[in-house]
């Protein structure tokens, strides 16, 4: 479906692998009532989710659609540490998800993430 790559400064680049894809984000689409929705699809699809990244959900992280590497949970299960975060930092003014459909590629930014700061 997608494939994610490490640019040099560190943004994260999402690309689509292939023409079948385009199909398959646009059923992604219909399915979804969220761009939130519509990057965890992408993402599990893709066989990212659960192998150490996640789009976490929590605005207490990010109000923009967000990818992490390197989630650790407590006991309860909140969020008490990330590895890496990229945000789409556009999300105010654009949508990576249209980014994808009409270029076939979008990028996430890289951002500091401590557990008492939220972009």
């Amino acid at each position: 479906m997608v494939t994610l790559t490490l640019t040099p400064n560190k943004n994260l680049k999402i690309t689509m692998d292939n023409d079948d894809s385009f199909d398959d984000l646009e059923l992604i689409i219909e399915r979804s009532s969220h761009e939130n929705d519509v990057l965890f699809q992408i993402l599990d699809s893709a066989g990212y989710i659960g192998n150490g990244w996640d789009s976490p959900q929590d605005e207490s992280i990010s109000m923009a659609p967000a990818i992490a590497e390197g989630i650790e949970l407590n006991g309860n299960g909140d969020i008490i540490d990330i590895s890496s975060l990229w945000v789409y930092t556009l999300y105010n003014s654009r949508s990576f998800v249209e980014d994808l459909q009409n270029d076939g590629v979008t990028f996430f930014d890289m951002i500091r993430y401590s557990i008492d700061t939220r972009f």
